[in-house]
C-alpha cells in the first residue's frame, strides 16, 4: 500500500485466482475503487509506490512465466503503461518484491532474479528512470552489487533522494539463512549481514524526518527464541549500524 496523502492511497496484491489486483481510495479508506489493469502475463502485483496523488509505480510478479513487469500510471490508476523488467546478467528478473522512488521519475525495484535451468537465484536491485507521456519510456540500470549474497530482497525504503535501504535473505555458513540488507547512495550500495540470527528480513520503513531511523521486521528467529518475530532499529546508514531488537507480541 502507498498513500501519497492523508486521504489518497493505492493498494495492490493478488487475487485467489492468481491475477493482479489494485484499488484506490480518495477519502481515507471509506470507499475503494477497483482498477482496471493491463492484460499482461503477471500472477499478481507485489509492490507499489506513489510519488504524488497522480503518479504511481507498481511491480508485477511473473512467477515462472518470464520477466516481471513495471506498471506506471500518471492518473492514479485510470490508465497504465507496462514495461518488462530487464535481465540481470544472465538471470531473468521474474519476481520483483517492492519498489521505492527517490524522485517523481526515478525508482529502485528489488526482488529475485533466477535461471530456472541452472537453478540459480539472486537478490537484485534495478534502477528505473521514466520519461515521456504517462511514463511511456523507462531506462533500466542494474545496480546490484557484484558481491551480493542475498537470495532475495523483500523490501526497500528510500527516506531521502540519496539514501535507501533494502532487506532480504541470504544463505551464509552453518547458520543457514540470515537477514541481509544493503544501504547507500543510489547506484552505490554496500551490503552486509545483520548480527541477529533470523531466517530473513521481510520489511523496512525509514522515517523521512529522521532518515537514519528505520524499522525492520524480521524472523522467525533461529536457535534460541525460534518462532518469535524480531523488530530491528538501525541507528545509522553505516557498516557499524547498531540495533535495538524486540520480540514481537
Amino acid at each position: 500500500v502507498s498513500c501519497p496523502s492523508t486521504s489518497d492511497c493505492m493498494i495492490v496484491g493478488t487475487t485467489t485466482s492468481s491475477t493482479p489486483e489494485a484499488a484506490t481510495t480518495t477519502d481515507g479508506g471509506k470507499r475503494w475503487t477497483h482498477l482496471k489493469l493491463p492484460n499482461v502475463a503477471v500472477v499478481g502485483l507485489s509492490g507499489v509506490h506513489c510519488t504524488s496523488t497522480k503518479t504511481c509505480y507498481a511491480t508485477g510478479d511473473a512467477g515462472s512465466s518470464g520477466a516481471g513487469m513495471l506498471f506506471v500510471t500518471t492518473n492514479f490508476g485510470t490508465a497504465w503503461t507496462t514495461h518488462s523488467l530487464p535481465t540481470v546478467g544472465a538471470l531473468t528478473f521474474s519476481s520483483p518484491s517492492a519498489v521505492a522512488c527517490t524522485t517523481g521519475s526515478a525508482c529502485f525495484i528489488v526482488g529475485q532474479a533466477s535461471d530456472s535451468v541452472l537453478g540459480i537465484v539472486s537478490g537484485v536491485i534495478v534502477e528505473a528512470v521514466t520519461s515521456g507521456a504517462g511514463g511511456s519510456t523507462v531506462t533500466f540500470t542494474n545496480v546490484t552489487p557484484s558481491t551480493i549474497s542475498a537470495t532475495t530482497l523483500n523490501a526497500i525504503s528510500c527516506p531521502t533522494k540519496t539514501e535507501c535501504i533494502t532487506v532480504g535473505q541470504a544463505v551464509n555458513n552453518a547458520d543457514g539463512p540470515q537477514g541481509y540488507f544493503m544501504n547507500g547512495h543510489p547506484s552505490v550500495w554496500t551490503g552486509y549481514l545483520n548480527h541477529i540470527k533470523t531466517r530473513s528480513l521481510s520489511g523496512v520503513s525509514c522515517l523521512p524526518a529522521a532518515p537514519t531511523k528505520c524499522y525492520i521486521s524480521a524472523g522467525p528467529a533461529t536457535g534460541a527464541g525460534a518462532g518469535a518475530g524480531i523488530g530491528l532499529l538501525p541507528a545509522a546508514f553505516t557498516a557499524s549500524t547498531s540495533y535495538i531488537a524486540a520480540k514481537l507480541p
